[in-house]
């Protein structure tokens, strides 16, 4: 069932989307009118979808059967935020009170509702892909074109021995086989492997003649980089942290270990890794990737979630 639009668990997920990823449009005098986003629309209407393709341990019930995360969203000093206001607008709407526990567990399901959206774009985002080569060798192409005059370096490295490579005109021979025009590498040879009989055979061959061969391309990010992306996302919009500080209240800073720890990025036992003696993790983890820039962006996610 799809979530609606004044859903609990979208309260976090509407207040992200709509801060960064607005849909816009310029109507007939020329002023931009700012609409709900669409990525956003297309989580809440895939919701169920999302949550049934997870993995098995990221569960509603795992995350309320989770007693130290739990404990943290209810001890956290959240301020008046939009779960406040949430909670005002019912009591003005309804005419009755709404205490203390209520406002908790309506804080509870917003959290749900936001592990959910990052856990699934980021991973999403982030994921393996399968490519064909010529693909990628276009996507290298692009990538060398934008980058060549603008501090591209490489490393080549064989054994123990390796070479950085940084002056344009050797990096512009060493690639040139990437600007060259589609039709040459259509042309250009290559050994293809196949069984026969239960026999492997080795054929020379081109692409043209037997299509592009489809190949394994790893996340361009590693697994302790979407944790990054993701603790700095939590901190930033919904514990209103100063991420430039990378030292956090103690509370908040054992929520974002257990976070860690249910999506499995951090390993081990809960009492040794979501402890107070352990947020040192928590301080190098944000302070290793404090010089990177990679986050969401509404392309990446709209690729992601049109294809639902």
């Amino acid at each position: 069932m799809p979530l609606s639009y004044d859903s609990l668990e979208a309260i976090y997920v509407k207040q992200y989307c709509n801060k960064y990823f607005p849909d816009v449009e310029i109507d007939e005098a020329g002023e931009p009118c700012i609409y709900p986003s669409c990525e956003l629309e297309i989580f809440l209407a895939k919701y169920d979808t999302i949550v049934a393709s997870l993995p098995e341990k990221f569960s509603k019930r795992a995350f309320y059967k989770f007693t130290l995360l739990q404990r943290c969203i209810e001890h956290i000093d959240w301020g008046e935020d939009n779960i406040e206001t949430y909670a005002n607008q019912i009591e003005l709407k309804y005419h009755r009170t709404i205490s203390k526990e209520q406002r908790i567990s309506f804080r509870k399901e917003a959290v749900w509702g936001f592990l959910v959206f990052l856990y699934f774009s980021v991973n999403g985002i982030y994921a393996d892909r399968k490519m064909t080569v010529t693909d990628i060798i276009k996507e290298t192409n692009l990538f060398i074109t934008a980058n060549l005059d603008n501090n591209l370096k490489i490393k080549l490295t064989a054994g123990r021995k390796s070479k950085e490579i940084t002056h344009p005109l050797i990096l512009k021979a060493l690639f040139a086989v990437f600007h060259c025009q589609e039709e040459y590498y259509m042309d250009m040879p290559y050994d293809k492997t196949f069984t026969l009989f239960g026999k492997s055979h080795t054929l020379l061959t081109s692409f043209r003649e037997s299509g592009t061969p489809i190949v394994e391309v790893p996340s361009s990010i590693t697994e302790r980089h979407k944790s990054y992306i993701i603790i700095k996302t939590i901190l930033n919009e919904i514990l209103h942290c100063d991420t430039s500080k990378r030292y956090y209240p103690q509370t908040e800073s054992i929520f974002c270990l257990c976070i860690l720890h249910f999506y499995d990025y951090l390993l081990g036992q809960t009492d040794k890794v979501c402890d107070r003696n352990n947020i040192i993790t928590l301080t190098k983890l944000m302070k290793d990737f404090e010089k990177t820039n990679v986050q969401l962006t509404k392309t990446d996610l709209f690729s992601l979630y049109y294809q639902l």
